[in-house]
């Protein structure tokens, strides 16, 4: 072959894949988003597992009865998560290990529970998590005496230590707003470790904010989907859907259904896919019912 030809050859093949490459790249993008929501129904059907066991869905802290020690919910699921023909999960000795060893942080990585859209950090995974659970409203820090923190109408995950303990199970949802109609999981990549407990670090919340006698949601106090991924201050402003899939992020309802949620996604639409009793929402540790729109 003589020289022009392979310059020739050279430069047909470089313009080849300059035209493939964006296509590649979308497909590669594809697969991890659909990887990701095929991890999601995974955790999503180990919870109602576990629903169907217990009569209601895990708060995001649960107390073992035994100990008093606390756990969260992705711990609650394990014995469910990933489970063989035979009804054994490959994850029982870590969760046992939480449940027992009060000074104990696993470092074991449970693959199910991490979206591949995601580039791990130099150190690993290890332990983490990115499911978050819907857990309502930011819990009250100082609820009335006779009041919860969050109430079951507001999300369907809650503190199972607080006073006046909260919990949603799949009847109550059918009942009322619909378990094909309300948000159960979905990812933020600045959630906790798969052993945290509390809505802080493994849930996901919503806010009744207003601007003069409109419904808005206050970016100071709770960041929009996929709005500054990656970073947490350890505060319920990150406590929203947060993903690397361009465009919006990957959820599961409580019926076990998946849809990309677009992250220009009408706010107070958001909300109301989050409440478990539209009609009756209320304001954390207090009983005044929340204003429509939020109330619906």
């Amino acid at each position: 072959m003589a020289a022009r030809e392979v310059v020739v050859l050279a430069v047909a093949l470089f313009a080849g894949l300059i035209v493939l490459a964006p296509w590649i790249l979308q497909r590669r993008a594809q697969a991890r988003r659909s990887l990701c929501e095929f991890r999601q129904i995974q955790t999503a059907e180990a919870i109602i597992r576990w629903e169907n066991r217990v009569g209601r869905f895990p708060g995001t802290r649960e107390v073992l009865p035994t100990t008093d020690r606390s756990i969260g919910w992705t711990t609650a699921i394990l014995d469910d998560l990933d489970r063989s023909p035979r009804g054994e999960s490959p994850w029982a000795a870590a969760a046992e290990l939480v449940m027992s060893d009060v000074e104990s942080n696993p470092t074991t990585l449970i693959i199910t529970l991490l979206c591949p859209a995601a580039e791990p950090p130099e150190e690993g995974w290890g332990p983490r998590s990115h499911w978050v659970i819907n857990s309502g409203m930011p819990d009250a820090l100082q609820p009335a005496t006779d009041a919860p923190v969050d109430w079951r109408e507001n999300g369907i995950a809650h503190d199972q230590s607080a006073a006046h303990p909260q919990s949603v199970s799949l009847d109550y949802l059918i009942k009322h707003d619909g378990s094909n109609a309300t948000l159960l999981i979905t990812e933020n990549m600045g959630a906790g470790n798969w052993y945290d407990h509390g809505e802080l670090l493994t849930g996901f919340v919503w806010r009744a904010d207003v601007k003069g006698v409109d419904a808005v949601r206050d970016p100071l106090q709770l960041l929009g989907i996929n709005e500054e991924v990656g970073r947490s201050d350890q505060t319920s402003r990150f406590m929203r859907p947060a993903s690397f899939h361009l465009g919006g992020v990957n959820a599961v309802y409580a019926s076990g259904r998946t849809q990309f949620l677009h992250q220009s996604i009408d706010y107070v639409v958001y909300t109301q896919l989050m409440s478990t009793h539209g009609a009756e929402v209320k304001q954390p540790g207090g009983d005044e019912l929340i204003p429509p729109p939020y109330r619906h």
